[in-house]
């Protein structure tokens, strides 16, 4: 009876690994990317890889930003499978997982946000939404739906962008938690959250990364 449940919850979860594993990138396959002489031949030099299917659609005269992007959106398909196969514990904990990613998405917005005239005045001569640009740049792997509800932030106001994006995320308590020492520290006492927007004004995006 035990052999007919084992390994049951996680079994095929783990077939997933084995198999993702036997494509991964051997000393053969880097000894052949380092020897190649323009990103013609790097790009060719992985059709004989599991990356192959993902670099397809891609010119010839792929840019280096291209292949770390489909790079990310390779391992965060593989991982967003792998997830959607698994259950309890598993499925929480490889959830949890990606909740630093989720975090620098949502940092990496802020500071986007932040300098969103910067953005406007380097973007406008390739005809590119800054907005576009900042979801572009975002790791698929922590790609959340609400990252799409992103809108100009007026005057400032970054508890707009709390109470419209983050609020319904998963990562949404970690920054409550965090706005919430914040002002204590600042402040001395508890204050509303009308008072998120001066403190995102004072405070560096980088400073929520590390907190």
């Amino acid at each position: 009876m035990d052999l007919a449940t084992f390994n049951i919850d996680d079994g095929y979860a783990e077939a997933l690994c084995r198999g993702w594993k036997t494509g991964f990138l051997d000393k053969e396959d880097y000894d052949h990317l380092k020897s190649c002489q323009n990103m013609a031949d790097f790009k060719m030099a992985l059709e004989d890889t599991d990356y192959a299917p993902f670099f397809q659609s891609e010119p010839s005269n792929i840019e280096v930003s291209t292949i770390r992007r489909k790079c990310k959106q390779k391992l965060a398909e593989e991982f967003e499978h792998l997830k959607a196969q698994a259950v309890n514990p598993l499925a929480k904990f490889l959830e949890m997982i990606r909740y630093r990613y989720m975090i620098d998405n949502a940092v990496n917005m802020i500071a986007g946000l932040k300098n969103i005239k910067n953005l406007q005045s380097s973007l406008a001569q390739e005809g590119r939404d800054p907005f576009e640009n900042i979801l572009e740049n975002a790791d698929p792997l922590g790609y959340f739906p609400e990252m799409k509800s992103i809108k100009t932030v007026e005057d400032n106001d970054y508890s707009d962008l709390y109470h419209t994006v983050l609020i319904d995320t998963p990562i949404g308590p970690y920054f409550m938690k965090y706005l919430d020492d914040l002002m204590q520290s600042l402040s001395g006492r508890d204050r509303g959250m009308s008072e998120i927007q001066n403190y995102f004004n004072e405070v560096k995006p980088e400073q929520m990364r590390i907190c």
